[in-house]
């Protein structure tokens, strides 16, 4: 018989299991992620005769949407054993998960896939990009003030090093002191390091790395401006020692090192799990009304305006609700929606106004989970 529920803590051994098998992440990391990530009432699976067959886990916390920090689930680790794949358990599993997070008074959720089509089914479309730059060979000197910093202690001025650079960005992760120095623990149960320059005491950038056999992966990324970018990639690019190097980036970050090429990719996903929720915090202006439909989320589908109440009103626009969601995050304008063919305008000058009113944004996210 086949079960979709709420994970249990005496489950945590088969979401281990599960998730080895189809990650393949180290022990160290594992055991640390399921020692300090493991939330059962936050995570969800279906099982088969007793067995769980694939699995889904989120993480609380908050992030900043324009100007606003909302309180968020952050999915990691969807995954299905492979003798049960291309069953359509991923949306089943999901389509509950998104009811559990809406009863715990959630109304979004977020996560980076791997591969963010594989969610565009299921009505939850990027909402961050990432520039990604690598080099297939590199070395060079060491330049000064770039030193080696550990991940245990004298964090605070990388923590402001973090607050400042991602103020300015809609998607990012809103860190309190606690939770970077929680995030810096997941990365060094993984044996990551950490670059940092600092001028002064204080540090105007950092590096958060992985030496992996022939490549060294910068993770996370951080500088305050150009020059100590320049001397952060420098750095990096000398301690790779001639194996490649790949860094993960902001996506209005302009990188200079030599030899290296850029892409931009998406990275971030949103889905709405409450929308007259995500519309009062967001928008929370009733001049505005909504034709929405959401496959994921029976309650999204309706006509809402800007404060997310129903509406008898005619519709200025008609959107999935995910679209929504790129909308509201400041990744995509409602006028670049419509002309994608992603969302229908019935009001122009409405669409104007509405845009306006709340600009695009640039948008970036560094967690995975």
């Amino acid at each position: 018989m086949l079960e979709t529920r709420a994970a249990r803590q005496q489950d945590r051994d088969e979401f281990y299991d599960l998730w080895k098998i189809c990650f393949g992440d180290s022990k160290a990391f594992m055991d640390w992620f399921f020692s300090e990530r493991f939330f059962p009432e936050l995570s969800t699976c279906i099982s088969i005769k007793g067995r769980i067959i694939a699995s889904m886990q989120s993480y609380p916390l908050h992030i900043r949407i324009r100007e606003t920090i909302l309180p968020v689930l952050m999915v990691a680790g969807v995954c299905t054993h492979p003798e049960h794949r291309g069953l359509g358990y991923m949306r089943l599993m999901f389509e509950s998960f998104m009811q559990q997070a809406r009863g715990l008074g959630i109304s979004v959720v977020v996560h980076t896939p791997a591969y963010t089509p594989t969610f565009f089914s299921i009505g939850q479309y990027p909402v961050t990009d990432t520039l990604y730059l690598s080099l297939k060979s590199s070395g060079g000197n060491m330049p000064e003030g770039v030193p080696v910093h550990s991940m245990h202690t004298g964090l605070a001025p990388l923590h402001t090093c973090y607050q400042l650079a991602c103020a300015k960005y809609s998607g990012s992760v809103s860190r309190s002191i606690a939770d970077f120095a929680y995030k810096l623990r997941d990365y060094a149960s993984d044996g990551a390091g950490c670059l940092a320059r600092i001028h002064d005491g204080a540090a105007l950038g950092y590096c958060i790395y992985y030496e992996m056999g022939e490549e060294l992966h910068v993770e996370e990324c951080f500088a305050l401006n150009d020059e100590a970018l320049s001397q952060l990639l420098l750095a990096v690019a000398h301690r790779a020692n001639g194996r490649s190097l790949s860094v993960k980036l902001p996506p209005d970050y302009n990188p200079v090192l030599e030899g290296a090429e850029l892409i931009i990719k998406p990275q971030g996903a949103m889905g709405i799990a409450d929308v007259s929720a995500a519309l009062y915090k967001l928008l929370r202006d009733e001049a505005y009304v909504f034709e929405l439909t959401d496959g994921a989320v029976k309650q999204n589908t309706g006509r809402f305006n800007g404060l997310g109440v129903a509406s008898a009103k005619m519709p200025q626009f008609q959107l999935e609700a995910g679209r929504l969601a790129q909308f509201l995050s400041g990744y995509r304008s409602i006028e670049e929606l419509a002309e994608q063919g992603h969302a229908k305008i019935f009001d122009y000058d409405a669409a104007k106004s509405l845009d306006a009113k709340f600009p695009k944004q640039t948008c970036f996210i560094t967690d995975e989970y």
